[in-house]
């Protein structure tokens, strides 16, 4: 064939060929002209036809069409030299693939330059594959996963390529760092478009729903039972709202849910119904609806449906959409293909399904195409090597409180990044959470949250008061919303050991019927996978809670206890061996024996004052530290002596020492002082509240202590309670240590008296207010906490609610019972005054045996009645106003002088006959 010539052309230049020797030169040369002024005019003047496949359901599609063919006509800029596009528009069913394959045939018959459509996914196969047969070049402008080989297909798809535009889900879903999402899909095809976000997803939980209009109601009541709160909804862009509406009566629009839409065509809903519930909505986009050459060109296609003599009727300015953009973008990619100069000069030929006829001139036009790129109404539109869309631009939209805006984008290059301001972000965040009202759950417990005495006859907030009442009335200020309080009657939150599934307050946060749940709720790992949580608002960690022993009565001889019995023994025994010594040395020592008469030289009498019983006085009296009269002559006695001294300074200092000690502190011995003594022994029983964070922090431990104390709870169920007040109720009456959060047995032992704390902390963990995951409120209520924090306020609330404030009017002190000081009573004493009286006792008994001993000696020895003799000696002692001198004899009849003069001056008298005087 020669080059630039028609099949028909070209055979009849081959038949006047001098080579045929039929012709002469001349008139061969004749015929080339005329077959080059031919094609000239052909090419001025002739018009190419360009189909457009639509189906029922694309009527904006056929006013694209119409525009683009006819601005490509009339536009100076886009003619293709000469020539003229002529648009053919034709239906084409889509469920009869006979008919419309019969159809395709019959319009191909004509001569077609190339074939733009359908939309139709099953009638695009058909025409897909006619067109690949009769080699006539076809572009589409639909999502399709179906890849054929790039030598087995005349399309061209100006649609991303699915596997790329499904990494931009998976790009999305990793910078979010979902950890579980549900799709919601319409149709199969849905789950193929996220593919290559389901197989990266390997440590994602993802749940997958179909929907089944109109009524969405039961697989949307199956979502909220779920809890899940992040979700894909893939659907056509006109059931988005009905689909959102639903959701909205079940109440999973709320700010918890994060859905993302898998339509590009975010911009043409309507989404103002929702903006004041402050969902999350994100979806990609391809086109710009504000750009200015999007804004023309729908205004194009607008004025394309007026006929002439209907200019009155002005119809909406269309709203494009990203297949009408793509659908024009595909027209003005071929056009811009067959302005290039190899495609100048085609000749489209009729084709035939019967008789396989094809346009060999189609493959290179599909080349071309390949080839070429453009600016579109999409964005720069490029072809790899396997003839798919690629290095295309999306960008991120997001529903806002202004609409929808857009906050970042996605491109084959960086993935999906987020470039919104992170100030404004914030400042709409914390506008949103402002003057609404938030739906707080809690559960009565002391000093959190509790009944006012009068609360019956209160209603809402009012009835309630509290530590965490205050805390939030503190925290709405600052932050500036309003929240109604009620309690439940439930627990915390624990999860079925067979099932997983959470009840309590956590069981409302995760179902999204509560927006926060305050009160003593602990910050844990396994509540922290299903809910957030604020910044702590209280530290505290796991003690033991015991009853105090019972006080015993002092005893009588507590003065005794500074020193041990055998330290008593000794003591006594040290007495009586140093006296027993110091007796001997004084006999053996010649410097102890003195004379009695100092004046008398010549006395032949010496005399000792150590005596055994002299002894034992002098050491008994430095003992007591008073001394006596008796001292110590020889240096051997002094050295005992001087020894004794130094210990009974030693013994006296300490036990003074001690007993100070003794007395003014009260001692009370607890069988347990820690969590390693509760451990080592079995008769104490010990537990917990089932299922909270104490439990689990002993259940998962790894620290053989508590692993043995584990094991030991484990054993009887009865060990763990189900409320904190019925484990405190058990300490009171049975024999029970009760593991617990130290800010509550804070708060308890110092309302009773009768508990104390045992040991330390065991750990360190934190009170926080519980949200549902993702919550928008969680960042300003930990901002309130904190500032709360650092102006002392909380701390000010505690001890509020610890220590100023008893429901009971009792209130105990916060110190250890060993160091609880106390003053002396006389039952600490009382041992001192029994020795005394018990002193003086054997004093009076001793006075008595030396009256009557000395009574019997007078009377045996003057001959008189012992009766009298005592009678007399009686007299003069109870005589209080006479003579404090006693005479030594008794005065004769017969020496009436001498008895005169030993009255007057009895001491004096000299020993002479006659009685002595008791």
């Amino acid at each position: 064939m020669k080059p630039g010539l028609s099949p028909e052309m070209s055979c009849l230049v081959t038949a006047m060929s001098p080579r045929s020797q039929r012709f002469p030169a001349v008139i061969y040369t004749l015929f080339i002209f005329l077959q080059l002024a031919v094609i000239d005019v052909v090419a001025l003047s002739e018009s190419v036809a360009v189909v457009g496949l639509f189906d029922e359901s694309s009527s904006d599609l056929k006013f694209v069409f119409d525009y683009a063919i006819s601005k490509v006509n009339n536009e100076h800029s886009l003619r293709i030299a000469d020539t003229r596009l002529d648009g053919k528009k034709h239906d084409v069913p889509r469920l009869d693939s006979f008919r419309a394959s019969k159809q395709v045939c019959r319009i191909l018959h004509e001569q077609v330059l190339a074939v733009l459509g359908p939309q139709d996914a099953f009638a695009g196969y058909n025409v897909r594959s006619i067109c690949a047969a009769l080699a006539i070049p076809h572009v589409e402008a639909r999502w399709d996963f179906r890849i054929r080989p790039r030598n087995q297909s005349m399309s061209i798809n100006v649609y991303p390529d699915y596997r790329a535009f499904s990494k931009a889900f998976h790009d999305i879903v990793r910078l979010w760092q979902w950890s579980s999402f549900t799709i919601l899909y319409e149709t199969n095809e849905g789950i193929i478009k996220l593919q290559e976000l389901l197989r990266g997803a390997t440590r994602m939980r993802i749940s997958l729903r179909q929907l089944k209009g109109p009524n969405y109601q039961d697989v949307l009541k199956d979502l909220r039972a779920s809890g899940e709160s992040r979700i894909i909804l893939d659907c056509q862009a006109s059931k988005v709202p009905e689909i959102l509406r639903q959701a909205q009566q079940l109440k999973l629009t709320s700010p918890y849910y994060q859905y993302l839409l898998t339509t590009l065509d975010i911009h043409t809903i309507d989404l103002s119904a929702f903006i004041h519930d402050f969902i999350n909505i994100t979806a990609f986009r391809l086109i710009d609806p504000n750009n200015v050459e999007v804004r023309n060109a729908a205004r194009g296609w607008t004025y394309s449906q007026i006929t002439p003599g209907s200019l009155a009727t002005v119809p909406e300015e269309l709203i494009v959409t990203t297949e009408s953009a793509l659908f024009y973008d595909a027209i003005m990619l071929l056009v811009e293909a067959l302005r290039k100069p190899e495609s100048q000069i085609l000749y489209p030929v009729a084709v035939s399904c019967e008789q396989e006829r094809n346009w060999a001139q189609g493959r290179d036009l599909v080349e071309t195409l390949a080839k070429t790129e453009i600016k579109g109404l999409s964005g720069v539109i490029k072809f790899d090597e396997n003839r798919t869309r690629s290095d295309f631009h999306l960008d991120i939209i997001q529903l806002l409180a202004q609409g929808l805006q857009e906050v970042g984008y996605w491109n084959q290059t960086d993935g999906a990044v987020i470039s919104w301001n992170y100030t404004d972000h914030m400042a709409q965040v914390a506008a949103s959470v402002r003057n609404r009202t938030l739906r707080a759950v809690t559960v009565i417990e002391a000093p959190y949250v509790m009944l006012k005495p009068d609360h019956a006859k209160r209603v809402g907030n009012d009835r309630y008061e509290g530590y965490a009442v205050d805390l939030m009335y503190k925290i709405a200020s600052e932050v500036g919303f309003n929240f109604t309080l009620e309690d439940l009657d439930v627990t915390h939150g624990v999860p079925d050991p067979k099932t997983g599934e959470w009840n309590g307050l956590i069981r409302e946060l995760i179902d999204k019927r509560a927006d926060l749940a305050i009160g003593g709720i602990t910050i844990s790992y396994n509540r922290e996978q299903v809910v957030d949580f604020t910044k702590p608002f209280m530290h505290l960690g796991i003690s033991i809670l015991y009853r105090k022993p019972d006080k015993k009565p002092p005893d009588l001889f507590s003065f005794l206890h500074p020193l041990s019995p055998d330290v008593w023994m000794y003591m006594v025994t040290a007495y009586v061996c140093v006296s027993i010594a110091v007796f001997i040395l004084a006999r053996f020592s010649p410097y102890e024996w003195y004379n009695p008469h100092p004046c008398n030289e010549d006395g032949d009498v010496v005399e000792n004052q150590f005596t055994i019983f002299n002894s034992l006085w002098f050491t008994v009296g430095s003992l007591m530290q008073q001394g006596s009269d008796i001292a110590p002559r020889a240096v051997s006695t002094r050295v005992a002596a001087g020894c004794w001294w130094f210990f009974t300074l030693i013994m006296i200092s300490s036990y003074t020492a001690n007993l100070a000690a003794f007395l003014t502190v009260e001692r009370m011995k607890l069988p347990i002082e820690s969590a390693e003594d509760l451990s080592k022994q079995t008769e104490i029983k010990y537990g917990c509240y089932y299922g909270g964070a104490t439990y689990n922090f002993f259940k998962d431990s790894k620290l053989p202590i508590y692993k043995r104390m584990w094991e030991f709870m484990s054993q009887d169920p009865s060990n763990f309670v189900k409320k904190g007040s019925a484990g405190i109720e058990r300490v009171k009456k049975e024999k029970y240590a009760y593991l617990m959060e130290s800010a509550s047995l804070e708060y308890t032992i110092y309302r009773d008296c009768d508990l104390t704390q045992i040991g330390s902390l065991l750990d360190s963990k934190g009170f926080g207010i519980a949200t549902p995951q993702n919550s928008p409120y969680r960042d300003e209520i930990s901002k309130a906490i904190l500032k709360l924090q650092e102006s002392s306020d909380l701390q000010l609330m505690k001890d509020d609610w610890w220590k100023n404030r008893s429901n009971t009017g009792e209130k105990c002190e916060q110190t250890k019972p060993q160091d609880q000081a106390s003053e002396l009573g006389l039952a600490n004493v009382g041992g001192v005054f029994v020795i005394l009286l018990a002193g003086l006792g054997i004093g009076v008994a001793v006075a008595i045996l030396e009256f009557v001993w000395k009574a019997r000696q007078s009377a045996s020895h003057y001959r008189e009645p012992i009766m009298t003799e005592m009678a007399r000696a009686l007299r003069f002692a109870v005589r209080l106003h006479g003579s404090s001198k006693k005479p030594v004899v008794r005065p004769s009849q017969d020496n009436l002088e001498h008895s005169n003069y030993e009255s007057s001056n009895p001491t004096s008298v000299p020993l002479g006959r006659g009685k002595y005087l008791m």
